[in-house]
């Protein structure tokens, strides 16, 4: 009987540790990520969009700042990027310098961990997360997503052929996509 009970519990603990989970389809977040290929911190706004594979990332500009920024859309499935230099209103349009990407976590990782953001006992002000992390199409991978709506608040990649890669953290989430003219390409492009 003691070890039908074990057994029992075993199985009931098993079945709560967090599984690779889907996130939204379609969202726009404020981000921050440390870029190792361009060795700076950058701001921007991104919409996403995992069914089409097409993102769009308008970063932040500095006033006073001499550094270039960039509005970004990238249509994966006609392969085509759209580089608008917000500065110099100068556009390049090239194909996408990586694959896409999901934004969630991919299946095959493992759960490392779990954290709560915010007020802990109030639920009204805090959200638990789960970590994950493993390998991804041969690159190491690691993210945080909210449980259990999943939705991505740490998003990381180690691009192995290359050996640069990129850290993302999401805030101000919001799932779909408000305005859908943010799929077409700056005006700048089109000329």
């Amino acid at each position: 009987m003691f070890v039908v009970l074990v057994v029992t519990i075993l199985a009931l603990a098993s079945g709560q540790t967090p599984k690779p989970c889907e996130s939204p389809k379609e969202f726009e977040a404020n981000f921050i990520r440390w870029d190792h290929e361009r060795k700076w911190f950058q701001e921007a706004r991104v919409a996403y969009d995992e069914n089409n594979q097409r993102t769009r990332e308008r970063e932040e500009l500095l006033i006073g700042s001499k550094a270039n920024f960039y509005d970004i859309l990238t249509l994966h499935k006609e392969n085509k990027e759209y580089r608008l230099n917000l500065k110099t209103k100068t556009c390049n349009v090239t194909v996408p310098r990586r694959s896409f990407m999901p934004l969630g976590i991919p299946m095959g990782t493992k759960y490392q961990g779990s954290y709560v953001v915010g007020m802990v006992g109030n639920p009204n002000e805090q959200v638990t997360a789960a970590t994950f992390e493993g390998t991804h199409e041969g690159n190491f991978f690691w993210g945080a997503v909210t449980i259990p709506s999943c939705v991505p608040l740490q998003y990381g990649v180690h691009f192995n052929s290359t050996g640069d890669g990129f850290h993302m953290t999401f805030y101000d989430l919001q799932i779909g996509i408000v305005d859908p003219n943010v799929w077409i390409p700056p005006k700048e492009c089109l000329q």
